[in-house]
């Protein structure tokens, strides 16, 4: 994970959903999913569950980790 993954997952997380995301960093929301699953799979965890429609939300174990808003 680097800085810019930091970043990415910081803002989907802010804003709940990768569309959103997308449009605020200017980058298409292929490539942020693909962050998503490179970090989950590098440490082995899930960063989002999926809620109503497209939102995303933090799961509990990173929201207790000190990673949520």
């Amino acid at each position: 994970m680097n800085l810019q993954d930091i970043r990415y997952i910081a803002a989907i997380a802010e804003k709940g959903s990768i569309n959103k995301a997308s449009r605020t960093l200017f980058v298409s929301q292929p490539s942020l999913s693909k962050c998503i699953r490179k970090v989950e799979n590098e440490y082995g965890i899930t960063l989002f569950t999926r809620t109503k429609g497209s939102s995303l939300e933090l799961t509990p174990e990173q929201m207790f980790s000190g990673n949520g808003q």
